[in-house]
């Protein structure tokens, strides 16, 4: 497993402890001792001494992913970086050798092997590649991303992460025309100054356009509430009420998402452990509370849903899980209608991917871009390499679909996307 504390950190090892020329009947005994990796200590085994324990590289944009287990370094270096003229130096047992050298040039192009040989003539081949690190899209902690477009424009709004118990008291949005290169505006609602009913727990916005006006739904309190602008960046006005106070099954009434269908018919999805959709009104800041589905059956529903549709298919998806937890991950349904008529559950599509140390995939959205046709997928994750769920980062990968329609298992990547 790709450790997840910083290179520097220290770790236990197993000491053997000698009585006189003898073991102490024979056997080992272990006891715990603090190693900070790559001093170059002495070692109670041979596999620490044919270990990576840490690297050094100018390029590094975060410090490198060294799974012990698989026997894999990744250098997840600046973008832009030239990878055919790299030096890593590597963090090794004071008394072991590496090879190829220490800091010596190599092409890292493709992967490159090398190997740590103890004084004891013990050796490990360990298996180093270079990603360039074009992620995460957005700077600093962020969560809960609901990405769209409106006209040329890409927006993403998102929770502001950071805080103790995901504290955040407002939110921003952020805009791109390459869904690469986002530009940060200023707050377009803050709860302390814009809404009246709650002023804290800020999460899991979710914006529209309709006629002309921009409906952005969030979270604050755990309750939904909907605010209006003219513009995608604000100032949005408060409608001065929660649209969801509680809901009908229990659970938190969170995480907002919004789907308009060709037909022009708007929808509401929230929900946390009991799923819900609704028709909205014309207005989109009221509904009828009779018209309420409960969504029953998806598989491992927690929070977080999304929909979308593509060739007459409503693809309707979630978050499994904790968000504290590293197996935070998606899974989804497919119908045929926004309420989710005939639905069929289709499995998981997004899930961890220890060998780069990315953990806690979920809460996420799609979009379309409309001069490709290509589909991209925005979520959040613990952010590299040593975040957690209040310091999570919001990244961009590619969205795939098989033949038959079925979305294909999303690769999470360090690198991104390219620019459309």
């Amino acid at each position: 497993m790709v450790r997840r504390f910083r290179a520097r950190a220290f770790r236990l090892v197993p000491l053997c402890l000698a009585l006189g020329s003898a073991l102490l009947l024979g056997s080992s005994v272990l006891a715990p001792t603090a190693v900070s990796a790559g001093t170059g200590e002495a070692s109670g085994r041979e596999g620490t001494a044919t270990a990576i324990t840490g690297v050094r590289l100018d390029s590094l944009k975060t410090e490198a992913l060294i799974d012990e287990e698989a026997g894999t370094v990744v250098l997840p270096v600046e973008p832009g970086t030239e990878l055919r003229k790299l030096r890593p130096e590597f963090d090794i047992a004071e008394r072991s050798t590496i090879r190829p050298g220490n800091g010596s040039t190599q092409d890292f192009t493709t992967p490159v092997e090398y190997e740590v040989r103890s004084r004891g003539h013990e050796s490990r081949t360990w298996t180093v590649r270079a990603v360039e690190m074009n992620s995460p899209s957005l700077p600093g902690y962020n969560a809960d991303p609901n990405i769209v477009r409106f006209g040329d424009t890409y927006y993403i709004y998102a929770t502001t992460d950071g805080f103790p118990g995901w504290g955040s008291d407002s939110f921003k949005t952020w805009s791109s025309t390459n869904l690469v290169d986002w530009t940060e505006h200023d707050t377009i609602l803050d709860l302390g100054a814009d809404v009246s009913w709650a002023d804290g727990r800020a999460w899991a916005p979710a914006a529209i356009e309709k006629n002309g006006k921009y409906y952005f739904y969030f979270t604050a309190d755990t309750k939904i509430g909907v605010a209006v602008a003219d513009s995608p960046t604000g100032p949005f006005v408060d409608s001065g009420e929660p649209l969801v106070a509680a809901n009908p099954h229990g659970g938190q009434a969170i995480d907002p998402a919004v789907f308009t269908d060709e037909d022009g018919q708007s929808y509401l999805y929230w929900g946390n452990g009991h799923a819900y959709v609704v028709p909205l009104n014309d207005d989109m800041v009221s509904f009828d509370w009779s018209a309420v589905k409960h969504l029953t059956g998806l598989d491992g529903f927690r929070e977080g849903l999304f929909m979308h549709e593509r060739a007459g298919t409503y693809y309707l998806s979630w978050s499994i899980g904790d968000t504290r937890s590293e197996d935070y991950r998606v899974g989804y349904a497919t119908g045929t209608s926004p309420m989710m008529a005939n639905m069929r559950n289709r499995g998981e599509i997004l899930t961890k991917r220890p060998s780069l140390g990315i953990y806690g995939t979920g809460h996420h959205s799609t979009v379309r871009d409309p001069e490709t046709g290509e589909w991209f997928i925005a979520y959040h994750r613990h952010a590299v390499p040593d975040g957690d769920g209040t310091h999570r980062e919001v990244t961009i990968d590619r969205l795939r679909y098989a033949a038959d329609g079925t979305i294909r298992r999303v690769e999470p990547t360090l690198s991104g996307i390219d620019p459309v």
